[in-house]
């Protein structure tokens, strides 16, 4: 069955009556024209994401369906009576849960549903007497079959998961399920859906209720200007989108790219995305399970940090700042939470992070030392950084100051006060001398870096603003 697209399915029995509830998020969409066409994207929430456009098929690299770092789906088109529907002549309205597209006779709509590897892709026609039928794009695929015997649907083998299946199948109405997992696991999903009617409604209305919980009862927002509003709603369920379970709990650092953890982006997010949304228990179990990743090897160069970046393939730890900016996070949710005993799962990992720092990288000046690449100006062309900062950044020993007194707090917390002691002596050391070796106050700056030999970076960045909790000058 190789073909340039697989055509197939007719539609069963109609599903049970869609929930008429109305929800603030309806009120959310963004019509988008033909002339405009964006892109777009949705999540799982597991380790699966879409990223299409709006009015073509999508052609890029990076589009389509993405299971685990694996593309398995580039894209999937629709036909009336033998006729391709043509995206290009749609009207189409963005939703955060959900894509609608529309033709004269002819509604498509589009949903990824929570923690399942699910696409559903609804048709609604007001034409008689029509035939609808769905074709997969096969550049993806390396081929297709159909199960003998018992037959719900169709079979095709992703070209970068061969070991995997999508299943194409009716979802018992007039729209197809796309299910991904080994043959088995597509069965016993397809079963679920086909043993229960309502399944599909009530897992779509779940994930509906949850997305616009966050923008009514976590984190509603109402000025004067309704449009700014909406914009507001949208980043939160945006930056929701990326809070994922691939890799344990955690945060995208973005679509289409990157979809994996990266410590220093994850933990600048962190705050808009779990905090001020007052999803507590997300924050905890993103903590809990990104340090399950640190390098816990005494005899590592890198010992005692958590990873700039973690995916499925690997992990790197080749950044200074996002261990301390972990650090930070996680005395900020005891703070906004009000619990702290969960602190005391973090802080064999928070104490590790303190130790290995002080006895493997810092000086006698009590600065944060570092390779030229291990701040958030880590680009490398040919093993060379564009941008080298060794040994001793301004915004690290931010950083670095921050970790030691957040840590300090988290450790009289936790009756270890030898520890709160001496990291609290040691931040004081350090911005007693930040003031006298980084600030030029004839100049009014902040130097960028310490090199090596102790000689002062005169390159002016933007750095330098995370550095005022080291300068007690406040006229400077």
């Amino acid at each position: 069955m190789r073909k340039k697209t697989a055509t197939l399915l007719a539609a069963g029995a109609i599903l049970a009556a869609s929930c008429t509830e109305t929800y603030h998020t309806d009120s959310l969409g963004i019509p988008v024209t033909p002339e405009e066409k964006r892109e777009y994207s949705y999540t799982d929430k597991k380790s699966g994401y879409w990223y299409g456009n709006t009015h073509s098929v999508a052609s890029q690299w990076y589009s389509g369906w993405n299971i685990a770092k694996k593309r398995v789906l580039a894209d999937y088109t629709l036909s009336i009576n033998g006729e391709p529907l043509d995206r290009s002549q749609a009207e189409c309205t963005v939703y955060p849960d959900r894509l609608v597209r529309k033709w004269e006779n002819v509604t498509e709509t589009f949903h990824m549903v929570d923690n399942l590897p699910i696409l559903h892709i609804g048709i609604d026609t007001d034409a008689e007497h029509t035939s609808k039928s769905i074709g997969l794009d096969h550049t993806l695929i390396s081929d297709s079959y159909m199960k003998e015997g018992y037959y719900p649907g169709i079979f095709f083998i992703p070209k970068e998961a061969p070991d995997a299946r999508i299943m194409l199948a009716s979802d018992g109405g007039e729209g197809y399920l796309l299910i991904y997992g080994t043959e088995e696991e597509c069965m016993d999903l397809y079963e679920e859906f086909h043993s229960d009617e309502t399944k599909l409604d009530r897992i779509t209305k779940e994930r509906k209720e949850r997305i616009n919980s966050l923008v009514t009862e976590y984190n509603p927002t109402k000025s004067n200007l309704p449009e700014l509003d909406k914009a507001l709603d949208w980043i939160t369920i945006t930056m929701d989108e990326l809070i994922t379970e691939q890799q344990g709990n955690g945060i995208y650092a973005g679509l289409p790219w990157f979809n994996e953890y990266w410590g220093r982006d994850m933990f600048i997010s962190f705050p808009g995305a779990c905090l001020v949304t007052g999803q507590f228990d997300v924050a905890k179990k993103i903590l809990k399970d990104f340090v399950e990743l640190q390098d816990t090897d005494p005899a590592s160069e890198t010992y005692g940090r958590i990873p700039n970046r973690a995916n499925l393939e690997g992990i790197l730890y080749n950044t200074t700042d996002g261990t301390p900016r972990l650090v930070i996070q996680a005395l900020e949710v005891a703070k906004y939470s009000g619990d702290t005993e969960f602190l005391k799962e973090l802080y064999p990992a928070i104490k590790m992070s303190i130790d290995a720092s002080i006895k493997n990288y810092t000086d006698e000046k009590g600065y944060l030392t570092h390779a030229d690449a291990d701040t958030w100006m880590d680009v490398k062309r040919n093993g060379i950084p564009g941008s080298p900062r060794g040994n001793r950044a301004n915004d690290i020993q931010a950083l670095w100051y921050a970790q030691l007194m957040a840590g300090s707090e988290i450790a009289a917390l936790m009756d270890d006060m030898g520890s709160a002691e001496e990291w609290s002596g040691l931040a004081t050391l350090l911005a007693s001398n930040f003031e006298q070796d980084f600030c030029n106050k004839a100049e009014s700056y902040i130097y960028d870096h310490l090199n090596a030999d102790g000689s002062q970076d005169l390159q002016f960045r933007p750095n330098q603003l995370y550095c005022f909790d080291l300068v007690s000058d406040d006229d400077f």
